[in-house]
């Protein structure tokens, strides 16, 4: 393997990482740090010299300014918290304008899987029966009706099941 094999390869390995600490966060705190969307970020930038010349850094730019006006729209009304709209406008820098109604469409199906999943399992765990056994201030906080859903594991597995479409990941050898 090449110098250039080893950096996307590397890359890849710290986009991955990024994509579980977004996920992980979110599960555990409802929020989602700034680190993580600033390293997704800078990994980007600092990838681009080892990426095949036919990549379109306004592609990519476009990508991002799209994905963060509508993010900022969605929180505006309370759709999205504020980390993720940061964090998934990080990733929108990886993809082209190509590749990115596909990450979107992934985010979108394991969004609303994830969605409809926890209402179920919230349902599930604030009837009387179980209230009964476990009491509700006992329940973890992804278990509370009323509770925000953390849209970082959607954002983090959409990307994974998306992360072809990255023309970044198209020059590693493997």
């Amino acid at each position: 393997m090449d110098i250039v094999a080893i950096a996307l390869f590397i890359t890849a390995l710290g986009f991955g990482g990024c994509l579980v600490a977004i996920a992980v966060c979110d599960l555990n705190s409802f929020t989602i740090p700034n680190s993580v969307s600033i390293a997704l970020i800078w990994l980007f930038l600092v990838s681009m010299p080892f990426a095949s010349s036919d990549i379109s850094l306004a592609s990519h730019v476009g990508s991002f300014l799209l994905v963060s006006a509508a993010g900022l729209f969605a929180f505006r009304f309370g759709l999205f918290g504020g980390g993720d709209v940061k964090s998934w406008a990080a990733i929108a820098l990886w993809y082209d304008l190509h590749g990115l109604p596909m990450q979107i469409l992934g985010v979108t199906l394991v969004g609303s899987c994830l969605g409809l999943l926890t209402l179920g399992i919230r349902r599930a765990a604030s009837c009387q029966f179980i209230q009964h056994y476990v009491p509700r201030s006992r329940l973890p906080r992804l278990l509370q009706v009323g509770e925000p859903i953390p849209y970082g594991v959607a954002i983090s597995l959409g990307t994974a099941f998306s992360a072809g479409q990255i023309d970044f990941f198209h020059t590693l050898p493997f």
